[in-house]
């Protein structure tokens, strides 16, 4: 009877062990996927940024050459 309460507790104790480090890792991949997350919604929002910036010189660079168009054919 010891030695079987012996067995459940050294069983006990590495899957307290084996929790504790299971926490641990969760934690850490926990905190990489939110680096990572964060980094992937600013490269989001710079890609966002750069093609309303790119559209805009678009429509300008459309309307100068409709004006120059324009003051060729008068």
């Amino acid at each position: 009877m010891i030695s079987y309460l012996c067995e459940v507790k050294s069983s006990l104790k590495k899957q307290s062990e084996n929790l504790t480090k299971l926490e641990v890792d969760h934690d850490s991949l926990r905190a990489q996927y939110t680096a990572e997350l964060e980094t992937a919604e600013r490269k989001y929002q710079d890609l966002l940024q750069s093609s309303r910036d790119e559209k805009e010189t678009a429509l300008a660079v459309e309307n100068s050459l409709r004006e120059h168009y324009k003051q060729i054919m008068m």
